[in-house]
């Protein structure tokens, strides 16, 4: 499965994919909506 983290706070961005990552889901990382949106429509 594969989730999508839109984070400003980027340790936490990062805490939080590792954490999924660890429980083997596949991570895509955004740092704001408008990053997160493009990404979401690209990979659906």
């Amino acid at each position: 499965m594969r989730i999508l983290v839109v984070e400003d706070d980027l340790p936490l961005r990062r805490i939080v994919s590792k954490i999924l990552q660890e429980e083997e889901y596949q991570v895509d990382q955004a740092e704001n909506e408008e990053e997160g949106y493009l990404l979401a429509c690209r990979t659906s």
